[in-house]
């Protein structure tokens, strides 16, 4: 039940319980089972474990934002960033930031129900490529960047959120397999 908690699966039915640990194709045991799986209580793999609904959740939101500002971008750089106030608008460079959205984004949404251990190079990946974006904007926006549009601090805003909930779930995740490890 604790690792039901830690998971985020406090509402996890018997069936999810089972298949969290183990997978079920053909059983030759009443409880479901066969001779040769590990139960709950064995497992000592956490890359087995999903990840806590949180963090898929997290995944979610982040899915939805990035391909909310990839698609205009893509398809309109110039009136899109006219929208954020961007005095010079440099195509091809938006075009590949767009790319990079897209690209973390759908692997976003295409990961949301992954094993924990598939998590982690993703969280690394935003961790580092949010950073990243926070220091590149924050010293773009300290040169005068574009007169520093107000919209520039939104973005800026938005990555610093960004960061802080994939530090978290990084820390949260490398905390689960300590302790999957640990048994």
């Amino acid at each position: 039940m604790l690792i039901m908690v830690i998971l985020g699966l406090r509402d996890a039915t018997t069936h999810q319980w089972r298949n969290l640990f183990y997978h079920v194709e053909s059983a030759d045991r009443p409880d479901g089972r066969n001779s040769h799986q590990k139960g709950p209580h064995q497992m000592k793999n956490t890359s087995e474990a999903i990840a806590p609904s949180g963090l898929r959740t997290s995944f979610v939101v982040h899915a939805i934002a990035d391909l909310l500002f990839a698609i205009p971008l893509f398809f309109a750089p110039a009136f899109t960033l006219g929208l954020f106030g961007w005095q010079s608008i440099d195509t091809i460079s938006a075009r590949i930031v767009a790319a990079a959205l897209f690209g973390i984004g759908i692997e976003s949404w295409i990961g949301r129900s992954s094993s924990l251990s598939s998590f982690v190079a993703m969280l690394n990946l935003k961790v580092i490529w949010s950073l990243a974006c926070v220091i590149g904007i924050a010293w773009s926006l300290l040169e005068g960047a574009h007169n520093r549009p107000p919209m520039a601090f939104g973005v800026l805003a938005i990555f610093v959120v960004f960061h802080a909930v994939w530090v978290y779930w990084r820390i949260v995740v490398g905390k689960l397999f300590r302790a999957g490890n640990a048994e």
